[in-house]
């Protein structure tokens, strides 16, 4: 099975949500979130089980541009 295949099999990764932490009276161009980052220890013989979203934040640097979407809060 090619990898394209194989990924058109798996579920599609959900949209996480974060609240921006940041205030647009302070900073109107830019915003920051405060996230956690995910990680379970792992028996000794075992990688630890690591958060999709979390990690991909907690390895971007200043710079980095990635998609996002800002919704109303409710």
């Amino acid at each position: 099975m090619t990898p394209t295949k194989l990924a058109g099999l798996l579920p599609m990764i959900q949209p996480r949500q974060y609240s921006i932490s940041s205030s647009s009276l302070n900073s109107p161009s830019s915003c920051t979130i405060t996230w956690s980052l995910f990680s379970t220890e792992a028996p000794d013989d075992e990688s630890p089980t690591l958060g999709l979203a979390s990690n991909f934040l907690a390895t971007r640097q200043v710079g980095d541009i990635f998609k996002a979407s800002i919704r109303p809060a409710q």
